[in-house]
């Protein structure tokens, strides 16, 4: 005999689909459950009025789970397709991206640099994310704190309107008093951004540059039009000050990735500064014919891997004016190739985006006709099935000719990488954590070792590999999270998180047979993920750098850097303050150190499309 039971509540889920036959019964109950997904889901980040940001999911709370990690809002989605998901930030210069881990969806949203979040709890006891901003008062050239420290910095809640008490006293040289502060006056400022306030005393003189309302940038500086002179060259805007000294001219850039250089030039002051990338700069005149610098981006439109634009173009590139808002013109037509059909675009719909950096459009495909099977889940850690692992890649991909490259080696506070530096266990961590797709890696699991308090920085990621056996700690139980990491170690965690089992043919004269780390470094030498040493030996109780563990982990993951995308899209920004091209892991540690999309060319090559700087402390 042959049943087909249908048992389903719908609810406030949209059920897609159930295809159930001939299920042959061999109990006297059988229960068939429907399956479902979410579907048209509005994830909508905005500023609350009291310095947080609300999140909100058109879902039941318990349907969806917000946290903030490493300054970024994290949402997790149970039961959803990422093309169903909408994401709508607070507002210019905010980021997300969404991906897929198995069932579930992971939309990531990053704020602009000189944002910091935390998880807070409101009066009610309520879980609330808030937004940091650090205010930075600086003594200028001839001023002194209390103290004589070098800055003053205070990490103040957003929208707080700062008082009399909040600014600090200067000590100024004899025949210099102190007369003020640029950009402004710190007292009712209200904090929106970190920003800096220099000390300027008699006889300095301001440079301000500024956004204007039309996408322009304005550079005002407090001396007679006639005793200063403002050009543009090559994208930099350059402000020529006669008869001045350096040590007197304070400069202003108009908001984050803005840079500025000082320099003498005998008797003149030249003052260089430099726009973020994506930026380009054209001298102007206004309609009344007075000089202005414009800004302009490229916003570039993609076909994506499914895709075609008219006349088989491989991109169509445009540049406009900053602030431009995207018309329904001005995106162009995609046919989507056989067996697919056109879904939207990455990473938002064009109509209506307002251009404040330059942004690149990727099309996106669904593929026609039934839709899979939906996935079915064997037994694993996860509420909802085994974590997904990134897998390495040996050969480019041929069907996904593009594709996004999440950071996962981050710098330090004070701006560097260093990559000489041996890395630590905790850091070791934090790089799997990172790679981990899993949408549960978040949630609270037991303590296992004793030395890692509650709270660090690094706490969640060892707890949860700790729980899915890919760190393991040492007998006395302790896991040592500031102690480097040694050669042996960081293969065993590598080949326990990327799968594959630890046998292997060992061929170094250094590592025992018997040994317990022979297996995994057989394992990894084997697959070509690890190399020796030119004596024959693998010195597996030496510590790793943190540039030799960037470019093991590139290997794994089929990361290849490419110098020539890299140095395109770069020019002569430097990231770290302590790391330049001439380092042999430069641009090993940019492709792994930078969030960016990328396609691959017909060579196999990685080609940079766009990229997000990571902010630096």
């Amino acid at each position: 005999m042959t049943q087909t039971d249908r048992i389903f509540e719908t609810g406030d889920r949209d059920w897609l689909s159930i295809l159930v036959n001939d299920v042959t019964i061999v109990d006297e109950n059988v229960t068939v459950y429907a399956v479902w997904r979410f579907s048209n889901i509005v994830v909508d980040a905005e500023y609350g009025d009291d310095g947080e940001v609300n999140v909100n999911v058109n879902l039941p709370d318990d349907e969806y789970y917000v946290t903030a990690d490493d300054d970024r809002i994290i949402v997790t989605i149970p039961d959803a397709d990422e093309d169903d998901v909408t994401v709508s930030v607070p507002g210019p210069g905010w980021s997300y991206d969404k991906e897929q881990d198995g069932d579930n969806v992971i939309v990531i949203i990053t704020p602009p640099p000189g944002y910091y979040l935390e998880e807070c709890e409101d009066g009610d006891g309520n879980p609330i994310i808030v937004i940091y901003h650090y205010v930075t008062f600086l003594p200028g050239a001839h001023g002194t704190f209390a103290g004589s420290v070098a800055e003053i910095r205070e990490r103040v809640r957003r929208g707080t309107v700062l008082a009399t008490g909040d600014v600090p006293t200067v000590n100024y040289s004899a025949g210099r008093p102190h007369v003020g502060w640029t950009p402004s006056n710190p007292v009712g400022h209200e904090v929106f951004g970190s920003i800096t306030f220099t000390a300027i005393f008699e006889g300095n003189i301001v440079v301000d540059a500024e956004y204007g309302d039309d996408g322009e940038v304005n550079v005002n500086v407090n001396l007679p039009d006639d005793e200063y002179y403002v050009t543009v060259d090559d994208d930099r805007i350059i402000v020529t000050i006669p008869d001045a000294d350096e040590n007197d001219v304070t400069v202003n850039v108009p908001g984050p990735g803005w840079t500025y250089e000082k320099e003498q030039d005998g008797n003149d002051v030249i003052v260089i500064i430099t726009p973020p990338p994506g930026y380009y700069l054209e001298e102007c005149e206004d309609d009344d014919g007075n000089p202005i610098i414009v800004i302009y981006h490229y916003v570039t439109f993609l076909p994506g891997a499914h895709g075609t634009f008219a006349g088989s173009v491989a991109e169509i590139r445009e540049r406009v004016r900053r602030s431009t808002v995207l018309a329904t013109a001005q995106v162009p037509t995609v046919s989507a190739n056989a067996g697919h059909t056109f879904s939207g675009w990455t990473p938002s719909n064009p109509v209506g985006h307002e251009v404040l950096g330059s942004i690149t459009f990727i099309a996106n495909f669904a593929h026609a006709g039934t839709p899979p099977q939906p996935p079915v889940h064997g037994p694993g850690p996860g509420l909802f099935g085994t974590p997904v692992r990134p897998r390495p890649i040996v050969e480019p991909p041929v069907e996904e000719a593009y594709g996004t490259h999440l950071r996962f080696i981050h710098g330090f506070p004070d701006g560097t990488m260093r990559a000489d530096t041996s890395i630590t266990r905790a850091e070791v961590a934090m790089i799997i954590f990172r790679l981990l797709e899993d949408g549960n890696k978040f949630n609270s699991v037991p303590a296992r070792f004793s030395d890692v308090a509650h709270g660090s920085w690094y706490t969640q990621a060892i707890n949860y590999l700790a729980h899915m056996n890919i760190l393991l700690g040492y007998p006395d139980g302790t896991f040592r999270p500031n102690a480097t990491i040694t050669r042996a170690e960081f293969t065993a965690i590598v080949v326990r998180f990327f799968g594959g089992g630890a046998s292997g043919q060992n061929n170094f004269i250094d590592v025992c047979a018997g040994h317990w780390e022979a297996a995994y470094i057989g394992a990894a030498a084997n697959r070509g993920w690890v190399v020796g040493h030119q004596d024959g030996t693998f010195r597996p109780d030496s510590a790793i750098t943190r540039a030799e563990a960037v470019v093991i982990m590139n290997r794994i993951l089929g990361r290849e850097a490419n110098p020539e995308t890299i140095r395109e899209h770069l020019g002569t920004n430097t990231i770290f303050t302590d790391l330049t091209s001439a380092h042999w892991a430069f641009f090993d540690i940019m492709e792994a150190s930078i969030d960016h999309t990328y396609r691959i060319d017909q060579y196999g090559r990685e080609i940079w499309i766009s990229f997000t700087l990571p902010r630096i402390n």
